[in-house]
């Protein structure tokens, strides 16, 4: 996991809704399978679409002080 945000906090400019966290996970899906294993409730969101390469930022920036 490289971020979990607080209830209803955005994340990474992702809205998150209240009674909610958002998880930002990096290398697959693992953590998020051992979280349902553990028996919590997930619902997964992707965010896909093309942009211009030109107009891409940094995750770093998008984040701020993640680590």
């Amino acid at each position: 996991m490289l971020k979990l945000g607080k209830e209803g906090e955005s994340i990474c400019e992702t809205a998150v809704s209240l009674g909610r966290v958002g998880m930002i996970v990096i290398d697959g899906l693992n953590p998020v399978a051992a979280a349902v294993e553990a028996g919590v409730t997930i619902i997964n969101h992707h965010v896909t679409g093309l942009i211009e390469f030109s107009k891409l930022r940094s995750f770093r920036d998008l984040c701020g002080n993640w680590g």
